[in-house]
């Protein structure tokens, strides 16, 4: 029975490393892209599509630079397109000074010209596959599985620390050195 007991501490202190390295990745993460967000004027965006591949994996994360205003032939642009925001090419301008825009991958560029005034920004940056871990974290099972894991993760700990403080008593009496 000592043998098993002792492989279930191992265990516990496996899972209690991952989950602390995955819990401390996932809010360092975090923090950075609000900081960076908010000091650099960026925006994230999760690619949902291939239409950008093989520059843009799909599932990555862009930051569009909110500030850029020289939009060339050749930029990576993120603009609305009604109720969804798109990110691809720039291949031309038109005589209004309208952008013509395509996904790297598609045959065609797209069917209407993109506006200034939809431009949200210039592509500065791209995660590849960051963008699947943010999205799941936005769903509700998401959301449980990570709350899980912090859950998980403090209860652990504090076991481990409950039985360092038995261990530390049951090994270091105080009351004892009165004898000596």
């Amino acid at each position: 029975i000592g043998q098993n007991i002792n492989q279930i501490i191992k265990l516990m202190k496996v899972i209690e490393t991952i989950l602390s390295i995955f819990i401390t990745a996932i809010l360092s993460l975090l923090v950075c892209i609000f900081l960076i967000t908010r000091l650099l004027n960026v925006e994230p965006f999760i690619v949902l599509s291939g239409s950008m591949e093989p520059a843009i994996p799909t599932g990555s994360i862009v930051l569009a630079d909110k500030n850029s205003s020289d939009i060339n032939i050749g930029d990576i642009i993120a603009f609305n397109k009604g109720d969804i925001s798109v990110t691809h090419r720039v291949s031309g301008i038109d005589e209004d000074g309208n952008f013509i825009t395509k996904g790297d991958a598609n045959e065609t560029a797209d069917p209407a010209p993109v506006a200034r005034e939809q431009v949200i920004g210039k592509c500065r940056f791209m995660v590849p596959f960051l963008g699947y871990v943010a999205s799941y974290l936005r769903t509700p099972a998401g959301i449980a599985v990570f709350i899980g894991m912090i859950a998980i993760y403090l209860v652990i700990t504090v076991y481990q620390k409950n039985k360092r403080r038995k261990k530390t008593k049951i090994t270091s009496c105080p009351e004892m050195s009165f004898f000596h």
